[in-house]
């Protein structure tokens, strides 16, 4: 692999972990929209 070579594992791992927890914000933030929208609905 990619960290064999520089031996510079833990860089990546925690680089893949930003990558991840970025999108999971991004995601979370997009599902509250929609629910939000649909909320509005049950309102009325």
């Amino acid at each position: 692999t990619l960290g064999q070579k520089t031996f510079q594992h833990m860089e990546m791992l925690i680089s893949a972990s930003l990558i991840y927890w970025m999108l999971s914000i991004c995601l979370e933030l997009i599902q509250s929209r929609i629910e939000r929208h649909y909320a509005r609905s049950k309102v009325r």
